[in-house]
């Protein structure tokens, strides 16, 4: 039933992929054009059975079947315009560049596929959200203890709630971040031949992402850092396939659709389209400039159509259409510098770059540590500012890591520093004035996003956008004929130096090794890899004792120590979708929701569920005073009856629930 089902949303990429083809795009084209179509069909499918809180797997599947149908008919009358291909003359370098980068993508794809997703980010609120809209048959705003659920843009979400319903469970949620992996390897090979490269240059543009730690890391997971990069890469094709092709409006309009995905996704694109933007537009000629400036109105409308409805859940919830920020959200979600100077700029621009300066040496490290502090300091800045770095925290180098959160990127970012420089002081000409202004703008990227937003030493892969523009100037500096050769030997040592991370994800290991979460455990405790492995026994415990209740309609109690408003960091209470996972909810048999809300969500419970819950699951209960207590919450670490309801708790003392659990016979 799940391949029935998931057939016709795949089908229907794969007709509008053949649609663009045949029209005479070549493949790769073809497939960014497909997806921004793809994607946007999506979005308004999702909106639109909302409205009518109609989203479950069969209407999706419906939806599908029409989109595909009337694709399938488009293509059937379409006249076929393929234009013939020219003999690509690739050497042998090259074939054995995209051998091995086709080698890494296929053991990134099966790692997608076989292992369960685990971030602790997407426990907390990425994949949460989608098993409450999955619950509520709508993505409307819910009663939560966790903003992050509402506020962050969904796009990313709304394609693994599509994957979810239509597949049944969550084994091809990983796919929406690798399908965006793979689509960003071809994006920056287009921008590349966009920005004078050939084949040599588009293949490394393209290696160079690929062998991106952070990129390798994150791709096999649930997060939405790459899908954002995506867009964000799509976007500056079309801009500059508008600036350099005929005066028709498809590129406009796609470059359009791809800015309003980008802002639908993730916030940072707002940091980072500006500059690249404008540097695109100015690139082209005076007259493709002016025509781009007399269809900004249409275009700024398709942008806002496509995120007005999260415009307006934002508003609604927090009075402001970008969600933040707004007085209830508290530092954890108050990610802005809170002074804004020359200096403090600077220095947090030294603090970002330190992120991927890191080397296998911990003494080495300590000494660049020193010496990033000493600059900071000689600056007149103070390296460990509250107002320019993540509340509590002080800075500190990174270490390397095999995580995805705290993975650097240090040889990209030293390739990418050096040919930068390059181009700024060596090239000229009319074709490198295009690529020194595109340099400036993705460098101009980067001092925004250090001057805007806070330093966190786990902010690497807000980074992936950049490195991933970075990627298509560098490919076209190396493809020239003068370093043709050097360009093959740096992509080699970069496929090289990029195999631990294959093989080696700290949560999503190949191998058995070290302190590494091997995809070898049960898919139960693979939920918990981030940190999180002694609450397994716990969580399990309650699914089970929650099954055997037969109940359909369970509640979380919200209950956090900490107010939303003074939330520095996640509580562990917050940690919940494993335990939804592990109760499968599907929102039709069973479905799930908070109760006893206490912040601004909180007039969304009424809506949501008139009956009360036949079981209730308190995950801080033993730390909420009495005064607070609702009537329901039983101090107790075992199952109990209370009239109405059937209450769950245990308490903050994991270790000794753990042992409780396991003690069960």
């Amino acid at each position: 039933m799940s391949l029935l089902r998931i057939f016709p949303i795949l089908g229907a990429y794969a007709v509008l992929w053949r649609v663009f083809f045949v029209a005479g795009n070549d493949v790769r084209r073809a497939a960014l054009q497909a997806s921004v179509l793809w994607m946007t069909a999506l979005i308004f499918i999702t909106e639109l059975l909302s409205a009518g809180s109609a989203v479950t797997a069969t209407t999706l599947t419906f939806a599908w079947t029409i989109v595909l149908a009337a694709a399938t008919v488009y293509l059937i009358r379409q006249p076929v315009r393929i234009r013939p291909s020219a003999r690509l003359e690739l050497a042998r370098a090259d074939w054995l560049l995209l051998g091995a980068t086709a080698l890494s993508l296929t053991l990134i794809g099966v790692l997608a596929v076989v292992a369960a997703p685990n971030t602790w980010d997407s426990m907390e609120y990425h994949l949460p959200r989608v098993i409450l809209w999955i619950s509520n048959h709508n993505v409307r705003n819910f009663a939560t203890p966790d903003y992050a659920q509402l506020v962050f843009s969904p796009a990313a979400e709304f394609a693994i709630l599509h994957l979810h319903l239509l597949w049944g469970s969550d084994r091809l949620v990983n796919l929406v971040e690798f399908f965006s992996f793979a689509g960003t390897m071809v994006g920056v090979s287009l921008v590349a031949e966009r920005l004078g490269a050939g084949i040599r240059g588009q293949i490394l543009a393209a290696v160079i992402v690929g062998t991106l730690p952070e990129a390798i890391l994150e791709a096999s997971g649930s997060m939405n850092t790459l899908v954002v990069t995506f867009w964000i890469v799509a976007t500056v094709y079309f801009m500059l396939s508008a600036a350099q092709e005929s005066a028709n409006w498809e590129n406009s309009i796609l470059a359009a659709l791809s800015v309003g995905l980008a802002m639908l996704t993730k916030g940072s694109a707002y940091i980072y389209l500006p500059f690249v933007l404008l540097a695109c537009w100015w690139i082209g000629s005076a007259e493709s400039r002016l025509r781009m400036l007399r269809r900004l109105p249409v275009l700024a409308l398709i942008v806002l159509t496509l995120n007005l409805p999260q415009f307006w859940r934002s508003y609604d919830l927090t009075g402001s259409p970008l969600g933040l920020p707004f007085p209830d959200g508290g530092p954890r979600l108050s990610w802005k510098n809170a002074r804004i100077t020359p200096g403090s700029v600077v220095a947090n621009v030294i603090r970002n770059s330190s992120l991927h300066m890191v080397t296998p040496s911990e003494r080495l490290n300590d000494r660049i540590q020193r010496v990033i502090r000493r600059s900071i300091e000689l600056m007149g800045q103070n390296p460990d500012d509250q107002a320019n770095i993540w509340p509590g925290r002080v800075f500190t180098m990174s270490r390397r890591s095999l995580h995805e959160v705290y993975a650097g990127n240090t040889p990209q970012f030293a390739l990418i520093a050096a040919v930068f420089l390059l181009i700024m002081i060596r090239f000229g000409g009319r074709t490198d004035s295009k690529l020194r202004w595109y340099v400036a703008a993705v460098f101009a990227s980067f001092v925004l996003f250090s001057g805007f937003l806070r330093w966190q030493e786990w902010a690497s892969r807000h980074h992936l956008p950049l490195f991933a523009l970075s990627a298509s100037a560098v490919g076209v500096f190396l493809g020239r004929e003068s370093w043709r050769r050097t360009g093959v030997v740096i992509a080699m040592v970069l496929l090289v130096s990029a195999t631990p991370f294959l093989f080696l994800n700290k949560i999503r290991s190949y191998v058995r090794w070290g302190n590494v979460v091997d995809v070898y455990r049960p898919r139960t405790e693979m939920y918990f890899a981030d940190a999180h492995l002694p609450l397994t026994p716990v969580y399990q415990h309650i699914a089970d004792e929650v099954a055997a209740t037969g109940c359909g309609d369970i509640a979380i109690d919200s209950y956090i120590p900490v107010p939303a408003a003074k939330m520095v960091e996640s509580d562990e209470s917050l940690f919940v979708y494993p335990l939804f996972a592990m109760l499968k909810v599907d929102g039709v048999t069973r479905r799930i929701r908070y109760v006893d809300v206490r912040n601004l969500s909180a007039k969304y419970a009424a809506a949501e569920a008139p009956a009360s819950p036949c079981v209730v699951v308190c995950l801080a209960c033993d730390r909420r005073p009495d005064a607070a207590a609702p009537a329901y919450v039983a101090r107790s670490s075992k199952m109990v009856s209370i009239a109405e309801h059937q209450v769950f708790t245990f308490g903050h003392d994991i270790e000794a629930a753990g042992q409780r659990a396991s003690a069960r016979p």
